[in-house]
């Protein structure tokens, strides 16, 4: 990602946040339009992304298709082993990431893996 495309990323969501900032108190509480905003943004990926490396934890609110998402989830459970659980049950059941969320865990779960072999 360019830091053209971040920033326009960063801006999008700007633009979503504003749009309901200036809403009336009315529409802000009008949960079509509050959910529509959030779709938009828990179904983008590079905002997601973002979201994960800062807060592993933020992968619960990620769409179900980004909840399927290798990259992402192994972003996620880098970051903190414990989003495993928010990811898709296919996720969970892939080596690689479940390898992934061993390592960011700590020595205690590699030396019990290691043991396990």
């Amino acid at each position: 990602m360019t830091i053209f495309t971040s920033v326009n990323k960063i801006l999008s969501c700007f633009n979503v946040y504003c749009s309901l900032l200036y809403a009336s108190d009315n529409l802000k509480k009008d949960k079509t339009i509050v959910l529509t905003a959030a779709l938009q943004l828990r179904n983008d990926p590079e905002v997601v992304t973002i979201a994960v490396k800062n807060d592993a934890l933020a992968l619960e609110f990620a769409s179900n298709e980004l909840k399927n998402n290798q990259e992402i989830v192994e972003t996620a459970v880098n970051k903190n082993g414990d989003a495993l659980k928010f990811a898709s049950s296919e996720m969970k059941d892939t080596r690689a990431v479940v390898m992934v969320a061993l390592a960011s865990r700590g020595s205690i779960y590699s030396a019990f893996y290691n043991i396990c072999l």
